[in-house]
């Protein structure tokens, strides 16, 4: 379906963020570099537990897209998580790696038994913004803001090194069997502690299916705006916003942090008429 999605929509923009825009086939080889590094620097195998933990930022897709073309299960975290939530979480889906903002990396360095997790990928809010809105971006996360506490994780490597290692490592998609289990996607724990519900690929694909069913007679391929603000983390916006559209060529706009009402209004008014599945 992806790959459908970038042949068919190649130039068009598939991802919005923070005034920054990639597109289908930007954002195809970016995963694809993201792909080459977890397959020929890391030697992740199909079947490995790739971790994310991020809001709504243009690096999710870049990183859940290639993860799972390269035969990897996602296992996406909650940012908000406390160190022993996300240590109960790793443990228990077995993930080898970890893609994690930079933000929450203090959150991580606070787990103290993760057997399993052998690799970390830390990014910062604006690395795919561009220059200089990424550089500045960042800066202001960082020194003005004070969003970024202080961390120490020796083995972290940032995700522009991935990226740009992975441009240059040869790069085989995998072809997962329709059973293969494509997230390990984490309960509430509402009654009890998070368990983690295998979601195959076929059934993200007959979610899809379904849903594109109900939406197709009004919706135009190429010409949609959908608004994510819940979180890509949480299975809803993950299969309703970021899988259903991707289907038709739509234009994503991510919106990191909703809890910013006046952030949250001026993206709206750059966009005529978007769509917001709630």
């Amino acid at each position: 379906m992806f790959d459908d999605s970038v042949r068919r929509f190649g130039p068009l923009p598939a991802y919005s963020c923070m005034g920054a825009d990639i597109t289908y086939n930007e954002l195809d080889r970016l995963s694809g570099c993201f792909g080459a590094f977890l397959q020929s620097a890391l030697k992740l195998e199909p079947g490995s537990r790739v971790a994310l933990m991020m809001p709504n930022l243009l690096q999710y897709p870049v990183a859940m897209f290639r993860a799972l073309r390269a035969g990897c299960t996602v296992v996406n975290c909650n940012p908000l998580y406390s160190p022993r939530e996300l240590e109960y979480q790793l443990n228990d889906s077995g993930a080898e790696a970890i893609v994690i903002v930079e933000n929450f990396a203090h959150v991580l360095e606070g787990v103290t038994r993760r057997p399993q997790l052998r690799h970390v990928i830390t990014t910062q809010v604006g690395d795919l913004l561009g220059f200089p809105k990424r550089t500045v971006v960042n800066f202001a996360a960082k020194y003005l803001k004070r969003m970024v506490p202080a961390w120490h994780l020796p083995e972290a490597v940032a995700l522009s090194t991935v990226l740009e290692q992975g441009a240059r490592l040869p790069w085989k998609p995998a072809a997962p069997n329709p059973q293969d289990v494509a997230f390990l996607q984490y309960t509430g724990g509402t009654t009890g502690v998070p368990k983690g519900a295998m979601l195959t690929h076929r059934n993200l694909v007959a979610n899809v299916q379904q849903a594109y069913a109900w939406l197709w007679s009004f919706l135009e391929d190429g010409e949609e705006i959908v608004v994510t603000a819940l979180p890509l983390y949480h299975i809803f916006a993950l299969t309703a916003n970021c899988l259903v559209f991707l289907k038709i060529g739509a234009r994503n706009v991510l919106i990191p942090n909703p809890r910013d009402i006046p952030a949250f209004i001026k993206e709206l008014r750059k966009f005529p008429s978007p769509t917001s599945p709630a």
